[in-house]
């Protein structure tokens, strides 16, 4: 009798397991250019917001406005933290009645989840397209040049001099891999840094004085504006 020529049950399973080994290095390299990919958007998408933002400025002379998600109105300024660090998303003025830039891009790394609300189904619902938009802080549309003194947080320090000093006249910031705006107490504004991984803390962060992240602050010693303790 003439024998068939076919693999042997251990042969398909060294080609098996050959093949898995291969997809578990092939798969986290995959995932991580991705998240590669989504910084590197982000950190571009800023950079031209940012460069319409400063064209607003020469034509206003003042930056544009943010708006909260919530209502889709200007921001309030209420010493809130839910309101301001939350909150405060890049402005439609931006936008219209000029088009200083074609759209106000969003941040790819928004969770789905975050500080108890259901997204996107809460940004949907109240304010589509401005919820996911990047963070937006120009600092004279929340403080004056003669802010300083006692304020409603009641941390002593002169607000304007000190956010000018720390990053210039505005910040924006994306929430970064993690997916999370806040790092913990007094580090809302702590900078990513992807050689702590690929997936680490940190927001992608963006300043008038700065490209790529911002020094702790100069008064408080954190990646923040207000008291640390």
């Amino acid at each position: 009798m003439q024998r068939k020529k076919a693999f042997t049950l251990i042969e398909l399973l060294i080609v098996v397991a050959i093949i898995a080994i291969l997809a578990a290095i092939a798969v986290p390299n995959f995932l991580e250019a991705q998240v590669r990919a989504k910084v590197s958007r982000g950190r571009a998408d800023m950079r031209t917001l940012v460069t319409a933002a400063e064209a607003y400025a020469v034509d206003y002379n003042t930056y544009p406005p943010a708006e909260e998600y919530n209502n889709n109105d200007p921001l309030t300024l209420e010493w809130n933290a839910n309101s301001q660090w939350f909150h405060a998303r890049m402005g439609s003025p931006l936008t219209t009645p000029i088009a200083y830039v074609s759209t106000l891009y969003e941040d790819p790394f928004v969770s789905v989840e975050l500080d108890g609300l259901q997204l996107p189904t809460f940004w949907e619902q109240n304010a589509p397209n401005v919820g996911k938009r990047y963070t937006w802080f120009p600092w004279s549309y929340y403080l004056t040049p003669d802010a300083g003194g006692n304020n409603p947080n009641g941390f002593n320090m002169d607000f304007w001099d000190g956010a000018v000093e720390w990053t210039g006249q505005w910040l924006m910031y994306g929430f970064g891999p993690d997916s999370d705006a806040f790092h913990g107490n007094g580090a809302t504004f702590l900078p990513y840094d992807p050689t702590n991984g690929t997936i680490s803390d940190g927001n992608i962060v963006r300043t008038q004085k700065s490209t790529d992240g911002i020094p702790p602050h100069p008064n408080t010693g954190c990646f923040n504006w207000v008291n640390c303790n």
